[in-house]
């Protein structure tokens, strides 16, 4: 199978650098630890309004989010999807957390949009707890 293809795109926000080979390593190393494997993800980074309009139009939820999973491969086959990121919501949830360095937050939901595409969910609040927990696991991996 030819190698993964993991790719950082800029809506209509500002570019920012960001290690897309580092990025790359860390997102398989995830995806192989719960024993995936990947063909590609795009990774669109975006603002609170093209967020909030995609959020409208697919889910048909009024509310801000800071992420929105498309998944386009069928169960047991290799990962194929998008991740749209407001990067507004990032920035501010950064904050409201108190964390100094608001990449950190992206890496979170980065990783949130990941245990989506390996199955897990939030539905619940139990498994949001247990979303939560894989969420501080797969930060762990990149230390």
């Amino acid at each position: 199978m030819k190698s993964a293809v993991i790719r950082v795109f800029f809506s209509d926000t500002k570019p920012f650098k960001i290690d897309q080979k580092d990025l790359k390593e860390w997102i398989l190393q995830l995806i192989q630890h719960y024993q995936q494997r990947c063909k590609r993800i795009g990774i669109i980074l975006c603002s609170d309004d093209e967020l909030h309009e995609m959020n409208q139009s697919f889910l048909n939820h009024e509310t801000l989010t800071d992420i929105i999973t498309f998944p386009y491969h069928e169960e047991g086959k290799p990962i194929d999807a998008e991740l749209y990121i407001s990067i507004d919501r990032v920035k501010e949830n950064a904050s409201q957390w108190g964390l100094d360095n608001w990449e950190d937050e992206l890496y979170r939901v980065i990783a949130h949009g990941v245990l989506h595409l390996v199955g897990y969910d939030d539905d619940t609040n139990e498994a949001k707890e247990e979303m939560r927990r894989q969420e501080d696991y797969c930060l762990s991996l990149r230390a």
